[in-house]
């Protein structure tokens, strides 16, 4: 008889990643626990977790051999207007939680960090690189990396590029204005180094049965701008190019540092793990004609 999978704990198991992540795990006979905020999901295998309530108070579930915390506020934009509010969350809610379940005998936790706590400048960013965020969101992310190494070889930081969902609000809205023949203004100075998530979800199951202690990163190999992007959308779907009209960030008002690069090395993936991340320009493709397939358990 084989031996049962060790069970997962995952902390926002109902967002855009920990959904994906929930749905592989247990497509490989993984058992599962999740967490949700939102009081009408809650079940057996889904407990009630709000990271802006109490989190000390929480309940920590037994028996569990590897947590992942995916919960948090990702929006770049929501960390610049509320850095107070979000940095609760993403820094104060996440380290308080993190050493709650290491308090509890948990021997594994990996915490989903993000490229954005490096400043952009070079392309490919190696793991070991010093943090230089130039976003509050970065600086969040790059807080909470800090913090968290006080729990050594329990945590391990697992950083990603930008993460294509079946549901990208940005992408699906310039799919529906490109089929309408509307024009589109992607910015031409802002870039990402996309992974679908269904690739993200099948390196994240192999790093979990993987020693902790270290730092993972998960991206795409290369840097595309948006209005690129766009415009390979654009021609899967068979549209005038003639539709993007590329702008500056800051001309469309965004507040944010832009980082010129976004891409960072994955080669401990494809070394250790023999995973490579998708091109870059197929899973830009795949998000404009096909995106339920960026979600595909494989």
């Amino acid at each position: 008889m084989s031996k049962p999978s060790p069970k997962v704990l995952i902390i926002g198991s109902d967002g855009s990643i920990g959904s994906h992540l929930r749905a592989y795990l247990e497509s490989q006979g993984r058992e599962v626990i999740g967490t949700t905020r939102r009081p009408g999901r809650v079940g057996d295998s889904c407990l009630y977790l709000d990271l802006a309530a109490d989190v000390e108070a929480w309940p920590v579930p037994e028996g569990v051999a590897a947590a992942v915390i995916c919960a948090g506020i990702s929006s770049v934009q929501a960390c610049a207007i509320d850095p107070n509010g979000t940095a609760d969350v993403n820094v104060h809610a996440t380290v308080t939680l993190a050493k709650l379940l290491a308090s509890a005998g948990y021997p594994k936790i990996f915490f989903l960090s993000s490229g954005h706590v490096f400043d952009g400048e070079r392309p490919l960013e190696s793991a070991d690189a010093r943090l230089s965020p130039v976003t509050e969101y970065g600086r969040q992310k790059a807080d909470a990396e800090r913090r968290l190494a006080s729990l050594g070889n329990t945590i391990a930081i697992v950083r990603l590029s930008n993460v294509l969902t079946p549901h990208n609000p940005l992408i699906r809205g310039w799919t529906e204005s490109l089929k309408a023949g509307q024009a589109i203004k992607p910015f031409s100075d802002m870039t990402m180094a996309p992974v679908p998530v269904s690739f993200v979800s099948q390196a994240l199951a192999a790093i979990i049965d993987q020693p902790t202690g270290r730092v993972w990163q998960i991206s795409g190999a290369k840097d595309v701008s948006y209005s690129n992007a766009a415009s390979l959308g654009a021609r899967a779907l068979g549209m005038p190019q003639k539709l993007v009209q590329p702008i500056k960030a800051a001309e469309a008002g965004f507040a944010e540092t832009v980082r010129r690069y976004t891409s960072m090395d994955s080669s401990r993936l494809s070394n250790e793990l023999g995973l490579k991340p998708p091109d870059v320009d197929r899973t830009v493709e795949l998000a404009f004609t096909n995106p339920s397939a960026l979600g595909s358990v494989r």
